[in-house]
């Protein structure tokens, strides 16, 4: 007597197997995705801050140098394909476009047509320079509150 094989839970993850490895795959790069952008928003954060709180002016070319080097292999899936620095005279705006690269079969798969431009646009004021000094002062004199505690 010949004994019947179902083969009903082979058919089932034929079917359910590429789905769930799509979600995966899914689940991965929006995390690379939100890694970048955050990384991303972080430096243009930073160079902004970098250009209105020197002493002296920094032109845009020092800001760029400034972003690229915090930039520089931080990004896992993106790249920064366009650099924008707008130095106004109350404040300076770093603006950055970048792309994440998708795989093609992902394209491909199910019509999977998502966004995948960054752009990112922080701005700092130039900081008043009587308003530094209030605050360092106020600072050092905590500090010296909190040293004369200590002994």
């Amino acid at each position: 007597m010949k004994s019947k094989l179902n083969a009903s839970y082979t058919v089932e993850a034929a079917f359910i197997l590429p789905l769930v490895f799509a979600l995966l795959y899914g689940i991965i790069f929006l995390g690379f995705y939100l890694h970048d952008h955050t990384i991303m928003q972080q430096c243009a954060w930073e160079s902004a801050f970098y250009g209105a709180g020197q002493l002296e002016d920094p032109d845009e070319s020092e800001i760029d140098d400034y972003l690229r080097e915090r930039l520089k292999g931080r990004l896992l899936v993106s790249s920064v394909s366009q650099v924008r620095i707008e130095r106004e005279k109350e404040e300076v705006a770093v603006e950055l476009i970048g792309e994440a690269a998708v795989l093609n079969y992902a394209r491909n798969l199910i019509g999977y047509h998502q966004r995948t431009d960054i752009r990112v646009k922080r701005a700092a004021p130039y900081p008043c320079q009587a308003e530094y000094v209030r605050k360092g002062l106020v600072i050092s004199e905590q500090i010296k509150k909190l040293w004369n505690k200590k002994e």
